[in-house]
Parts: structure tokens; C-alpha cells; sequence
């Protein structure tokens, strides 16, 4: 959309896409390096493994998962207003 609609140069595209994806993935490591002691201390207090199904609720601080009472068009609408 910014190449179509800004005048965005057609061979910065593919750099900014790598760019965004880079910067992302750099500042969740980041988030984990400085919170992994906290990560240790939440499993340790709350008997969780990791990988299991419990421990969903800290993986959770690094993306997003639907709510199980939310339906196909509340999830939708709530996708459109963010």
C-alpha cells in the first residue's frame, strides 16, 4: 500500500518488509532478555513447563490469542478497530 498509494520507490519494498520483520523479531529477543529472569520466577511460582498448555498465559505477553467468548464477528470488528 505505501509502494501504490505514497510514491514509496518500488526497490525499498522487499528492504522494509525484511526491515519491519527484523525489528520485530529484535524487540521481542530484547523483551526476552531483559524479563527472562521474570519468566523463570512466574513459572517457578506458578508450577508451570514449559511448552505445556499452562504456560500459554506468559507466552501470551509476545503475541496475541482470541478470547473463546468472542465470536468470528466481535474478533473481526476488534481486528477493524485496532
Amino acid at each position: 500500500a505505501l509502494w501504490l498509494f505514497a510514491c514509496f520507490p518500488k526497490q525499498k519494498v522487499l528492504p522494509y518488509i525484511i526491515a519491519q520483520f527484523a525489528g520485530a523479531f529484535g524487540g521481542a529477543l530484547l523483551a526476552y532478555v531483559l524479563y527472562s529472569s521474570l519468566f523463570t520466577e512466574f513459572e517457578t511460582a506458578h508450577h508451570m513447563v514449559r511448552g505445556s498448555v499452562e504456560s500459554l498465559q506468559l507466552a501470551s505477553i509476545f503475541s496475541t490469542y482470541p478470547a473463546a467468548a468472542l465470536n468470528v464477528w466481535q474478533a473481526a470488528l476488534v481486528e477493524v478497530v485496532i
